[in-house]
């Protein structure tokens, strides 16, 4: 295999190649700023989003194959996960320079949380009474599978879960959202 590899390494550096842009070969591409080949194919993605957003009906995507529609989602979750990064750099560069990024300014959100909760529901109890407790322990069904299946296996531990608060339990659905269909 590494001769393979030795042979190959060389034929794919020289510049007369076929460049094929793609979510696997320009990741790690030094050149993906600068390649006619990317700017071409992320051009014609943008004409398409363009097309897609204008166009009220949507009708693009139904004139699509099956296989048309994966590679164009593809093609968007791969642009997505470019322009997130590219604005963690803006704000990193914002954490630097602060005054650099004129009409935006930098926010974070604080999620708190206490370091032992046994403490915290003592301390809330004394200050608060027993209903101020009761009012703010949030039961959590994902939990409680986890610590069932420290004596279990896990879906012993979902279905026993289900058949004790069956008449309880409910669920909501977030909206839908796409994720990559893997093949086994």
């Amino acid at each position: 295999m590494l001769d393979v590899v030795r042979k190959i390494v060389p034929e794919i550096q020289k510049p007369d190649q076929r460049r094929i842009p793609g979510s696997i070969q320009c990741e790690w591409c030094q050149a993906k700023g600068i390649c006619p080949e990317k700017k071409a194919a992320d051009a014609a993605l943008d004409k398409a989003a363009d097309d897609e957003v204008t166009d009220e009906g949507m009708t693009a995507m139904y004139a699509r194959t099956r296989e048309e529609r994966g590679a164009h989602v593809g093609q968007f979750k791969q642009r997505q996960k470019a322009f997130t990064e590219l604005l963690k750099r803006y704000a990193r560069f914002m954490v630097r320079e602060p005054d650099s990024i004129a009409g935006w300014r930098l926010t974070t959100k604080a999620d708190r949380y206490v370091t032992s909760e046994a403490t915290a529901m003592e301390l809330v109890r004394e200050e608060f009474g027993t209903d101020a407790l009761y009012s703010s322990i949030k039961f959590s069904v994902a939990a409680l599978e986890t610590e069932l299946a420290k004596t279990m296996p896990m879906k012993e531990a979902k279905a026993a879960v289900v058949r004790v608060l069956g008449s309880v339990l409910k669920s909501k659905k977030s909206d839908p959202y796409l994720i990559e269909a893997r093949s086994i």
